[in-house]
């Protein structure tokens, strides 16, 4: 019989041991500012409309800016010789009466036969501009790689799949330290389909 109260009391001491306490609370969880991250895009095919390329107020948003003047379209013609089988060259900013070469933004699109001919063509074109003085730094349109040169005019180029990309922009609408953000930005959106 000795044993038993200090059964009761084992009992009761074990019971005074497992009182809960309330859980700590949860720590907060982290929020992140910027740009999302980009994802992956199908296939480009190249419009005959600039307005399917990228709208005006789609350049404005990125860049923070107004672009004034006018827009204005040029739709180019397949060139076998090349491998390039549509184009269009849409310019923005264009001042009243001007040629569509005094845009403060031109955006390019050129589709090819295949991807093997647009990354041959970014490479060209990207010698050509480096021939003219331009310094070449590395950038992204989402992501693909790309490349600014910045020489007079910002210019990016990229290209995703068979579609080719170049976007160029004068000094006053896009200061040149942020024309491979911006402008790397405009890519990504020429380069996604609607």
């Amino acid at each position: 019989m000795r044993w038993l109260p200090c059964c009761v009391l084992v009992v009761v001491m074990a019971a005074g041991c497992t009182t809960r306490q309330p859980p700590p609370p949860a720590p907060p969880v982290p929020t992140f500012s910027g740009s999302p991250a980009p994802t992956p895009r199908a296939e480009r095919t190249v419009p005959r409309l600039c307005h399917e390329v990228v709208q005006g107020e789609e350049v404005e948003s990125i860049i923070g800016n107004g672009v004034s003047g006018v827009p204005a379209a040029v739709v180019g013609v397949p060139e076998p010789a090349i491998g390039r089988t549509t184009r269009i060259d849409c310019y923005y900013g264009v001042p009243t009466g001007a040629p569509s070469t005094a845009a403060t933004l031109t955006i390019t699109l050129a589709g090819y036969t295949d991807a093997a001919t647009a990354a041959y063509r970014v490479g060209y074109t990207m010698d050509g501009e480096r021939a003219k003085g331009g310094q070449v730094v590395a950038a992204r349109a989402g992501l693909d790689p790309a490349t600014p040169v910045f020489a007079g005019k910002s210019t990016l180029i990229a290209a995703h799949g068979r579609t080719t990309v170049v976007v160029e922009a004068a000094p006053e609408l896009v200061p040149p330290d942020r024309a491979a953000d911006l402008l790397g930005r405009i890519a990504d959106r020429a380069l996604t389909p609607r």
